[in-house]
């Protein structure tokens, strides 16, 4: 029998981690996971989904907090579903990690008393991507880019991810401004109609070189050589605005046509 039903609010300790970061506990030996709780920690929970061997439960409270618990740097990082762990401190970030090894090993390859290494870590875990793809939408009337929040397709608008570099946020904003000024249309999933649908930014860290990437809903792109003569004007390191094509309905980002503009 299932010990739990949704709504019900329990109290767990949390025992390990799942494979996405969120924290695993027992109820009555009944699996529960929890994203937001860390390992070590008893927290009180809000079942919202209930399988026949496990549960999805939203952290209400955390009523014995683990050491390795920090706040994290991003302002969004409750919404955004970008980064699952920025709670957890660094260090304990790199162990999860060698953990995750050490358990795909021996649970997946049947290995037993596996040695790995400590995991070689950044001196600064921040601004360190060199790729980005958002998701272009519609926030009080204005086109926005943003990431999706975890697990859905609600759209958070972001002005600064603390894992990109900051040429790339300043980019993505000037793309934003760019595409309110030239009147761009907003791909919208449910209706197949808008024109924008993403906006990927690559950047070299050795010669700084950026790669500016339109996705469009479609060829016909008038404005799109005046974008990228705006862009490279205000930011010398673009080195290429491409215009990708990709009409398909569905989560796939790119097309398989691409035009610089």
């Amino acid at each position: 029998m299932i010990p739990v039903k949704q709504d019900q609010e329990i109290e767990i300790t949390i025992e390990g981690y799942g494979h996405e970061g969120e924290g695993v506990g027992r109820f009555q030996d009944f699996t529960v996971f929890v994203p937001g709780a860390l390992k070590g920690e008893t927290v009180q929970v809000r079942v919202a989904l209930v399988k026949k061997a496990y549960a999805k439960a939203k952290l209400v409270k955390v009523l014995n907090a683990a050491a390795e618990r920090v706040t994290p740097n991003c302002p969004i990082f409750n919404l955004c579903g970008g980064c699952q762990i920025q709670h957890l401190d660094y260090r304990a970030q790199l162990e999860l990690k060698r953990q995750r090894v050490i358990d795909a090993l021996e649970r997946i390859g049947g290995l037993k008393d596996v040695q790995v290494h400590a995991t070689i870590g950044m001196k600064d875990p921040w601004r360190y991507r060199n790729k980005v793809q958002y998701p272009v939408g519609v926030y009080k009337d204005k086109l926005v880019l943003g990431f999706y929040q975890q697990g859905s397709h609600l759209l958070v608008p972001v002005t600064d991810c603390l894992i990109q570099p900051l040429i790339t946020n300043k980019i993505a904003l000037k793309v934003r401004e760019l595409a309110n000024e030239y009147r761009l249309s907003a791909y919208n999933e449910k209706t197949g109609k808008g024109l924008l649908r993403h906006v990927l930014i690559k950047t070299a860290y050795i010669t700084g070189e950026v790669m500016v990437v339109l996705v469009t809903n479609g060829d016909y792109f008038p404005v799109g050589p005046r974008i990228a003569r705006d862009l490279a004007a205000a930011f010398p390191q673009i080195k290429s605005v491409v215009q990708n094509i990709n009409r398909t309905r569905g989560n796939v980002i790119l097309g398989d046509k691409n035009q610089v503009l």
